[in-house]
């Protein structure tokens, strides 16, 4: 089996502070990412929809011109900051419970699933910049539509990405070998 692609523009790195991208901590998901991941995926009308975010959203699907961006409008959500330390010492632990939530709920794909990539960004908010916050999305690959991005350093904020592993269906329906 393939393994998720990994990438992120060089801002994340120089605002996260991380090393590489294989930075997960387990223990530190919050219980929302927690209830997240156990509930699981939905695919609705052609959209790849995380359960528990399709359930709470509250915007009409008639508002998006593609699934790409009802996806990611769905499936993204800020990275909750409860007991980190300072702003200026959090930033790392953001971008490691971003990428940590990101790589659990990809292992939850359906095996029908198409890849489906997270998009996890940290920045210094532009209302105080003495402030970190992070950001975690998820949208698929859709024929004819573009992805949600193809330039992770076309942001202000760094953005890391991780599509997961194309899975391989047999005729039975069941995985391949």
């Amino acid at each position: 089996m393939r393994e998720a692609e990994t990438a992120a523009g060089s801002k994340f790195y120089e605002i996260s502070g991380l090393p590489d991208l294989e930075s997960t901590n387990d223990e530190d998901l919050p219980q929302l990412y927690r209830e997240t991941v156990a509930a699981g995926w939905v695919e609705a009308d052609g959209s790849w929809l995380l359960k528990k975010f399709r359930d709470e959203y509250h915007g009409s699907k008639s508002h998006f011109t593609d699934r790409t961006g009802y996806e990611a409008a769905v499936n993204g959500r800020s990275i909750p900051v409860a007991g980190f330390p300072p702003p200026d010492e959090n930033a790392q632990r953001l971008a490691t419970r971003g990428l940590t939530f990101a790589r659990r709920a990809l292992e939850t794909l359906p095996r029908e699933a198409p890849p489906v990539t997270a998009y996890i960004s940290v920045s210094r908010a532009v209302y105080d910049d003495s402030v970190m916050e992070g950001n975690v999305t998820f949208c698929a690959d859709h024929e004819n539509e573009p992805p949600y991005t193809t330039d992770l350093d076309s942001f202000q904020a760094g953005v890391a990405a991780i599509r997961s592993a194309p899975r391989a269906i047999g005729p039975d329906g069941g995985p391949t070998a």
